[in-house]
């Protein structure tokens, strides 16, 4: 038989020869793998930490308290309302100066008539202090009407929460799918996406200008939305009530006489005519006071809780949804750059 010899035939330039020597393959957690890693560990981490932060710092009840006092506390921050208010004080203190003078004009008794001397001792206190809180609420208004600009406050906490666990899903599908670029595309996609929301957010509801009112909102506030103010007006309340009660069962009747004034019984007249509208306001007034002690103490433990940072939780909260985002949209772009993983040659 003929020996047969197999030809070899010679090798040419970027012709695969089939060894192990030249197929690449990537070395798991080579330089490149990690580079592609990153961003998606960095996105997971970021949306972790947008979900957990409003639910460790207990912002979904306050933010609601928030909501309740500002919508129970608007009614009261108009120029009319106000102006309201202080002419029924003006009303009152014109009675009280009137029976001051229609006891003098009838030789009138403190005894004889308890409740309206009660009245006319107390009223210059009750007056200096419902004053001093017409006026707080009044150098308020600015501050509130910025930060009711932010309503529905008891949406705002979501916002971070939602966005984080989108960034969750986001990160967890370049982790995944990073191999591949549609993959890695897609993820991107969704955290720039999420990034521009966070953003957004802030600038289009006006936040970053509004929520620097809380802080200074809420110090004018303060000393005013407590049970002390609230037993004080109550106080005030019921000294006017036994008042004008007791000028319309007796005091009236014995104050007509030829020597009262009729200017000073016409002031009188005027108070126990006004006086069940007046009683209305200021029962309401009491009310609101009294339903949002709570609201307000809320708000205020959470605005006190960036203390330490210098600035209240509520003007530092868009610019923590800013930078979040900034940083979202760096690490979404890095992300959907990528890195081929490193190729290297088998054993030789």
């Amino acid at each position: 038989m003929t020996e047969r010899h197999d030809a070899v035939l010679p090798s040419y330039p970027g012709e695969g020869r089939g060894d192990a020597e030249s197929v690449p393959t990537p070395v798991p957690g080579d330089a490149g793998a990690r580079l592609r890693r990153w961003p998606w560990v960095l996105v997971l981490l970021l949306g972790a930490v947008l979900t957990v932060a409003p639910l460790a710092g207990g912002m979904f009840y306050p933010a609601a308290q928030g909501q309740a006092m500002i919508g129970a506390f608007e009614p009261y921050m108009t120029t009319d309302r106000l102006d309201g208010f202080r002419a029924d004080l003006d009303r009152l203190a014109a009675a009280r100066a009137a029976t001051v003078r229609l006891d003098t004009a009838n030789r009138i008794d403190a005894g004889r008539f308890p409740q309206i001397a009660g009245f006319q001792t107390r009223y210059g206190d009750i007056d200096a202090d419902m004053t001093g809180l017409l006026d707080r609420i009044d150098s308020a208004r600015r501050d509130f009407g910025d930060l009711a600009a932010m309503r529905p406050l008891d949406v705002i906490p979501f916002v971070p929460v939602g966005a984080g666990l989108l960034l969750i899903g986001a990160g967890v599908w370049g982790l995944r799918r990073r191999h591949t670029v549609p993959g890695r595309i897609g993820a991107a996609a969704l955290v720039l996406a999420v990034a521009v929301g966070l953003v957004a957010y802030p600038v289009a509801t006006s936040m970053v200008s509004h929520s620097r009112a809380a802080s200074p909102l809420l110090d004018r506030f303060d000393g005013v939305v407590t049970a002390e103010k609230v037993r004080d007006v109550q106080g005030y309340f019921v000294v006017l009530v036994g008042a004008v009660g007791q000028i319309d069962s007796s005091y009236r009747a014995a104050v007509d006489t030829p020597v009262s004034s009729r200017a000073d019984l016409t002031g009188v007249d005027e108070l126990s005519a006004s006086w069940q509208r007046m009683s209305s306001d200021f029962a309401r007034l009491i009310g609101t006071l009294n339903d949002n002690v709570k609201n307000y103490a809320g708000v205020a433990r959470l605005d006190h809780r960036t203390d330490a940072l210098g600035v209240g939780a509520f003007a530092l909260l868009p610019w923590f949804l800013i930078g979040s985002g900034v940083l979202a949209g760096l690490l979404g772009a890095v992300g959907a750059l990528g890195r081929t993983a490193r190729r290297t040659t088998g054993a030789r």
